[in-house]
């Protein structure tokens, strides 16, 4: 059965080296928190990212482009790391941290997480300085500012993704209640403006000297505001 509902798209935002296995479990995730919440929630989360969703194009920038057709619209950011930073920009560190420090600048939530799950160390020579350099850009640059949660399997991954959606979703419906509730008294001139009609009756001479009774009808737009207002 259908029901009204507010769609929030939500950036999946990682470097190369996250797992299909993680980004279908995240997808998985939000499917299954749309299922038991959309209805009673009103609400309906729709997961975007680059590998999917992106669109090619020629003329730009790639993570200029990535961010006019995703980042900007995404209402949220999940942003997922393994062992890479990612690569940079031209105008940050990666392309994951340029969606991270925009959405964020935005004033849009932003929850990242870290993938902890047992695996084998990094050995080659650029898999091991990769990895110290995420680990030294969270430490310089992350941790201060942010609450990176880790995950070691999926269970943990599904419920910080639940989690982070519930918090996401609520405080978006207190923001959209808020907008409701004092929006219209700050913006709608017209507010306290109540039309009624009146009226009267008047006694009219045809040119033969016979009388009419008229009967003539006026708006009225009765000002209860207290303030002057203009239409």
């Amino acid at each position: 059965m259908s029901y009204p509902c507010t769609a929030f798209e939500v950036l999946i935002s990682s470097p190369s080296d996250v797992t299909t296995d993680t980004l279908a479990t995240i997808r998985h995730a939000i499917a299954r928190w749309n299922a038991q919440m959309g209805k009673a929630t009103s609400t309906v989360v729709i997961p975007v990212a680059w590998g999917e969703d992106a669109v090619a194009e020629f003329g730009g920038r790639p993570q200029g482009l990535i961010n006019d057709q995703l980042t900007d619209r995404a209402d949220a950011c999940l942003a997922i790391f393994r062992d890479k930073l990612g690569s940079p920009t031209g105008e940050a560190v990666s392309g994951t941290w340029e969606e991270i420090e925009r959405l964020d600048a935005a004033g849009k939530p932003v929850g990242i997480l870290r993938d902890a799950s047992a695996r084998p160390a990094a050995t080659g020579t650029s898999d091991v300085e990769e990895l110290l350099r995420l680990n030294k850009h969270m430490e310089e640059h992350t941790y201060s500012r942010a609450l990176v949660l880790p995950f070691t399997d999926k269970a943990e991954l599904q419920d910080h993704i639940s989690q982070f959606l519930t918090r996401f979703t609520s405080q978006a419906e207190r923001t959209a209640e808020h907008e409701r509730t004092t929006l219209p008294a700050e913006t709608d001139p017209a507010l306290g403006v109540w039309p009624r009609i009146e009226s009267s009756e008047y006694i009219e001479t045809d040119s033969k000297g016979r009388t009419k009774t008229r009967r003539r009808h006026e708006l009225v737009l009765s000002n209860q505001t207290g303030r002057p207002v203009h239409g």
